[in-house]
């Protein structure tokens, strides 16, 4: 049975900032330890989209806080001040790593080992910004990019 974390109807938030974050705040729940800066790892939906291997972030004052990209908000044609259903459930499934960039790392294999020993969430960080772009050509980019930074033993955030 998978430990439910959220289960409930919520409002969209925005940050009041220009490039503000949209985000769903989940109160009275404790972060979870083991995990960098308390996050969860969940799966689960947002309304009827499903959502997987994404944190969910604890906040100082003893809130969840779940970022709501502009993707899923088009999907599910929400916008700030609307409520969604959302329901969450920890996700300790392992990143699944597409073909065509798992091809490219067999080609480097200094950076197959470094990627193969980050953390879930640091690779997760490379695929997703790969794959964020529906353009092959800025896919094609974005790997040669990944596979330049994993050569240098170099994190997706790393300079």
């Amino acid at each position: 049975m998978q430990n439910e974390i959220v289960n409930g109807n919520f409002k969209i938030q925005k940050m009041d900032m220009k490039g503000g974050w949209h985000y769903i705040v989940f109160k009275g729940y404790k972060p979870k330890t083991g995990l960098p800066f308390g996050w969860f790892i969940v799966k689960g939906t947002i309304d009827d989209y499903a959502i997987k291997q994404t944190k969910l972030w604890p906040t100082k004052d003893g809130r969840l806080f779940l970022p709501i990209k502009v993707a899923i908000r088009k999907a599910i044609k929400k916008q700030v001040g609307d409520k969604v259903h959302v329901c969450l459930y920890e996700d300790n499934s392992t990143i699944e790593i597409p073909t065509e960039f798992a091809l490219c790392l067999i080609d480097s294999p200094k950076a197959e080992t470094f990627f193969y020993k980050l953390p879930e969430t640091s690779k997760k960080q490379f695929v997703d910004y790969i794959y964020q772009s529906k353009n092959i050509e800025t896919i094609a980019n974005r790997i040669a990019k990944a596979i330049a930074k994993l050569e240098e033993n170099k994190k997706w955030h790393m300079e």
